[in-house]
C-alpha cells in the first residue's frame, strides 16, 4: 500500500489545529514543513501526523480543581425579584 498524503485541510482536521497554529509550529520547528508535491500542491504524509500525535505528552494525572472553585453564575439571593 502506498503512502497516504494529507493536504492542509485534512491535516488540520486530524490534528485539531487552526491554520495559524500549524504555521506557527512549522516556523518554530515544532512540526515539519510540507512536502512539495507539485507547483501548487503541498502535503504531509499521514505517518508524519501520526508521529506528531504520539509524541505529545499527555498528562495522566491532571491537577485537581480546588475544592471551592466553581464555574458558572452565582445563585440569585433575591427572593422577590430583580430590584427588591
Amino acid at each position: 500500500m502506498g503512502v497516504k498524503i494529507l493536504r492542509r485541510k485534512a491535516l488540520l482536521a486530524k490534528l485539531g489545529f487552526s491554520s495559524a497554529t500549524l504555521h506557527r509550529k512549522i516556523v518554530a520547528g515544532e512540526f515539519p514543513p510540507p512536502l512539495v508535491l507539485g507547483p501548487n500542491m503541498r502535503g504531509w504524509t499521514e505517518e508524519t501526523a501520526d508521529d506528531y500525535i504520539t509524541s505529545l505528552k499527555i498528562d495522566v494525572n491532571p491537577c485537581p480543581v480546588a475544592p471551592g472553585a466553581k464555574r458558572g453564575r452565582k445563585p440569585n439571593t433575591n427572593k422577590g425579584g430583580k430590584n427588591d
